[in-house]
């Protein structure tokens, strides 16, 4: 391919070089001629057999639901940390369906809020410096959540722990002003 500039009307009518670039991609799909399980799907064999394809892409909508704590974990995006939760409803019309929270570290905005999430699944008493490693302690962990807000943009607030060893904080003050973003 031609790798010569190709010049382009630039800001006040100047010509900017362009370079074409070439994107090499691989002559032979590498899944056609993998071994049978090389990347592992006979652990969700059984699984796919029984699972339904999904067919519903919307939001589950506003109300009150039991959850399970599926993942857990910090992510970092400049020039935050976010504290991610992926969480599958276990009862009622909407069961199984996913719901993900993702809420920044903020000093003086969110930190209260951070707080009581993790209370609420039991790790209330976690100093920061712990937090990543025992994060996969609230795997499994029942919450009850509510969801509220806008369909493009919801809300996932923890209300109550439903297992033994989640706790209960009751309520968290939700005044908009102040809540960061979800």
């Amino acid at each position: 391919m031609d790798k010569r500039p190709i010049p382009k009307p630039g800001p006040k009518g100047l010509a900017v070089p362009i370079v074409r670039r070439t994107v090499s991609y691989p002559k032979e799909d590498a899944t056609a001629t993998a071994a049978p399980d090389a990347f592992g799907l006979a652990e969700f064999a059984q699984e796919w057999r029984e699972t339904d394809a999904m067919a519903d892409f919307s939001r589950i909508p506003n109300g009150v639901y039991a959850v399970e704590v599926r993942r857990v974990g910090l992510r970092r995006k400049e020039p935050d940390v976010y504290l991610d939760w992926v969480l599958q409803v276990v009862e009622g019309d909407h069961a199984g369906r996913q719901v993900r929270k993702s809420l920044p570290f903020r000093l003086g905005k969110t930190i209260r809020y951070l707080k009581h999430d993790l209370s609420t699944v039991g790790l209330g008493d976690v100093e920061l410096q712990e937090l990543p490693p025992r994060l996969q302690e609230a795997r499994g962990r029942l919450v009850e959540v509510r969801v509220s807000g806008q369909e493009n943009l919801p809300d996932v607030w923890f209300a109550r722990g439903l297992s033994e060893e989640a706790g209960d904080n009751g309520p968290v003050d939700e005044s908009p002003d102040d809540r960061g973003t979800l």
